[in-house]
């Protein structure tokens, strides 16, 4: 009985050690050709030093929507540190995990819904996407479509898509993502447009076939069109796959799946 006992402590013990290396190691896999999805980071040097950062400004996404036909889409994210409120009528929460971005968010990410398009989500000014969880929470129902929700007292968005929760084994998981253009009235144009801004996370995927390495060797290209010679002489941009992500990266300001608890 003790052999058998220790044999079948072992075995479990072992199963649980190859559940979690493999929740570790299909980190960002969930997604559709996640092998053409990367992130741009950024090196900035100043007086000798050089800091490594997961963040972008948001003229980069903005000005390499289009440039290279080597990408498919590009999508900006920006996450606030928790500070966002949301209400319905008299029922307020603060929430840490609403997201804004691009409407090709969902081009890139492709995360499940329940009701609406991914194609259509955030084409609307003031519009917001929130998982099941989110409307059961404010609402009482997933049938939230085309309902508002207040963001800090100031802007009503319009309900257009409820997804699925983002997948557990990811390294950012959003409830709630709102417009990115919405950031205009929030921040101001002259943050959105300024290029030492780096407030915002930078994805593209790339088109079938597509080098990496090739679009990485033309991002100088994008600075010297677009950015000011500044800009030039201290970023440094450079292309990161996503399932690296998660094990691998350790820049400045990395979002992080809050919470994450292996699925087995």
């Amino acid at each position: 009985m003790v052999n058998i006992a220790g044999l079948a402590v072992g075995l479990a013990c072992s199963w649980l050690v190859a559940l979690f290396i493999y929740d570790e190691y299909t980190f960002d896999r969930s997604y559709s050709d996640y092998d053409r999805i990367y992130r741009i980071v950024l090196d900035f040097s100043s007086d000798g030093t050089v800091t490594s950062w997961a963040k972008t400004s948001a003229p980069i996404g903005q000005y390499l929507t289009g440039l290279f036909p080597e990408i498919e889409n590009v999508t900006r994210i920006r996450k606030n540190p928790g500070t966002d409120l949301l209400a319905i009528e008299e029922n307020q929460y603060f929430e840490s995990q609403l997201f804004f971005a691009d409407s090709s968010f969902f081009q890139i990410f492709d995360v499940p819904f329940i009701q609406g398009s991914h194609h259509h989500a955030l084409r609307e000014m003031n519009s917001m996407v929130i998982t099941e969880n989110l409307a059961l929470k404010y609402f009482g129902t997933i049938d939230a479509l085309n309902k508002t929700i207040r963001y800090d007292n100031r802007i009503d968005f319009k309900i257009t898509g409820i997804m699925e929760s983002m997948p557990a084994n990811s390294h950012f998981r959003a409830e709630a993502i709102a417009t990115f253009s919405s950031l205009t009235e929030i921040l101001g144009e002259k943050r959105l447009s300024h290029w030492g801004q780096f407030d915002h996370y930078t994805y593209i995927k790339l088109t079938p076939g597509a080098s990496a390495a090739d679009v990485e060797s033309k991002l100088p290209e994008l600075l010297k069109r677009y950015a000011p010679e500044w800009v030039q002489e201290k970023e440094t941009l450079s292309l990161q796959p996503i399932s690296f992500i998660h094990l691998h990266s350790n820049r400045k300001d990395e979002i992080t799946a809050m919470n994450h608890t292996p699925t087995y």
